[in-house]
Order: structure tokens, then sequence, then C-alpha cells
């Protein structure tokens, strides 16, 4: 947890608070539910008050997102990297699960703060220890955290969910139109978020596996 978010400015308010209520607000109506008036008034201030903490209301919205961040506790150390690495797949996708509504915000900052970048180093030293170069680690690194924070929102958002609810659709496809999809239908009806996200995220860390005698392309 960093300092700023234990800090109380000049305005007599406590930063850390003003974040926490500021993700219990996102969690009760998600981003469009979501205002600084709101957000001030469950506080007990002046909007103004609230920005003036954060600059801005992006910077509040980093805020957040390092605090989401600093929620996650590193597991595995001393592991085989691809056990760390799956490790913290898993703990992204047990945060969105959380906190669906605030967890989108670590989609729009490269980076948030410390705890944020306590998160990249651990995931760094994993690449290297894979047999990347350090040119690659940064690149590799920056697609695989894209994909598994992609893929834990999505899992949130209710993406990754069994397809019960296009039952009704799938029951009346014309199985010459869609032999595949019609094929399907019952694995379709009967998939687990949970398989779906832990098959791809093991997916992307065995990617991250160094080629025998050769290098990823990169483009």
């Amino acid at each position: 947890m960093n300092d700023q978010n234990l800090r109380t400015g000049p305005k007599g308010l406590d930063t850390q608070q003003i974040v926490e209520t500021a993700v219990a607000v996102l969690e009760e109506g998600g981003e469009e539910g979501f205002s600084v008036r709101k957000l001030a008034a469950r506080v007990g201030c002046d909007p103004m008050a609230v920005l003036y903490h954060f600059g801005n209301k992006k910077g509040l919205e980093r805020a957040i997102a390092e605090w989401l961040n600093g929620q996650i506790t590193l597991k595995g150390v001393g592991e085989p990297w691809d056990s760390r690495l799956m490790a913290l797949a898993m703990a992204y996708r047990a945060l969105a699960l959380q906190y669906p509504g605030s967890f989108p915000l670590l989609l729009r900052f490269w980076t948030t703060g410390p705890a944020d970048l306590r998160l990249a180093e651990y995931a760094y030293v994993a690449f290297a220890e894979a047999g990347h170069s350090d040119t690659d680690v940064v690149d590799l690194c920056l697609g695989w955290y894209a994909g598994i924070l992609g893929l834990a929102a999505a899992d949130a958002g209710g993406l990754l969910r069994p397809a019960a609810d296009a039952r009704q659709a799938l029951s009346v496809l014309d199985p010459l139109l869609f032999p595949m999809t019609s094929r399907l239908r019952t694995r379709l009806e009967q998939q687990g978020d949970r398989n779906v996200y832990e098959r791809f995220a093991s997916l992307l860390v065995q990617a991250v596996k160094k080629p025998r005698g050769g290098k990823h392309r990169l483009g």
C-alpha cells in the first residue's frame, strides 16, 4: 500500500478512505453509475475536495487501480517460473471476480504505482527465467499482461460463463448451415467459466516458454 493512500490532505480527507469508498460506489453501479459528485456525497464533502487529492478524475481512477493492484498477494516464490506466472494469472481472475465494477480500470494504465510495479517485477523475473532477453522480456510481458487482464475482465463481465442463456438461439440453428455449432451445442451449454479461464491462461503461460534453439517472433 503506497503513501498516497495513507495520507490525510489539507482538506482533511483521508485519501485511502476516498479510494475505498470509490471502489464501493463502482461495485454498486459500475462506471455508468459512478460520478465524482456521487462519491463526494458518500464521503461527505464537496466534489472539488475529492479531486483536490488526485488532480482530476483520471488521477482518481489511477489511485483506484493502484489500490486494486495492492490487493494481490504474490504466491509461489521459489517455485518454477511457469507456476509463478499461473499463480499471478489466477490472482488477477480472483481480483476481477471480487471487484468486477472496478477491475476494468487496470486496463487503462501502463502502470499505476508501486503496487503495480511490484507485480510487474514478479512477472519480469519469470520471463527472464524462461530464457528471454531483456528486450523480449519487455515486449512479451506487456502482451501477456494484456491477454491476462483482458481475459479476467471478460470473465468478470460474464463472457466466459456457460452459454445456457443462449440455449434458445442454439436450439433453432439449422444444422445444415451451422454444422459445427450444432455439433458443439451440448458442450457450449455445459461450458464452465473457470475451465475456460484456466485453460487459456495456461496456454498464455506456456507460450512464454522460449522455443528451443530460437526466439519468439515479435513482428
